[in-house]
C-alpha cells in the first residue's frame, strides 16, 4: 500500500488509478433514487456528451452537487471504470448517501 501511495504522490497516473480502486468503497443506492441519461441540452437525445445521471437524496429540498469530470471539456466520460469500479457514478452515489442530491454530467 505504501508503494501505491508513493506512486500517487509522485503524480504517476497508474498509481492514482490503482490507489483509487484499492481505496474506494462501493456506495450503494437504490436504483429508484437514480435516473440515468437525462438530456440537459436540446441535442442530448442524440449526443451522449450532453446527458447527466441524477442521484436523488432521500430528503427533498436539500443541497445539490453538480459533478463535472475532468477532461478539458472535450474528453472523458461519466461512465469511466477504473479497475472494475464505476468511478464517477460511485461519487454520485456516495454524495447522495451523505444527503446531497448529485448530478454527474457528461461534457
Amino acid at each position: 500500500m505504501l508503494f501505491l501511495g508513493a506512486l500517487a504522490a509522485a503524480g504517476c497516473a497508474p498509481g492514482v488509478y490503482l490507489g483509487a480502486h484499492a481505496l474506494s468503497r462501493h456506495a450503494a443506492l437504490p436504483e429508484s433514487l437514480s435516473t440515468r441519461e437525462i438530456a440537459y441540452v436540446a441535442d442530448g437525445a442524440t449526443n451522449p456528451a450532453h446527458r447527466l445521471d441524477l442521484y436523488r437524496a432521500k430528503a427533498a429540498g436539500g443541497p445539490v452537487l453538480v459533478f463535472v469530470h475532468g477532461g478539458g471539456w472535450d474528453t472523458g466520460d461519466k461512465q469511466l471504470r477504473v479497475g472494475g469500479v464505476d468511478a464517477y457514478a460511485n461519487i454520485g452515489r456516495f454524495q447522495t448517501e451523505h444527503g446531497l442530491t448529485t448530478a454527474v454530467t457528461n461534457t
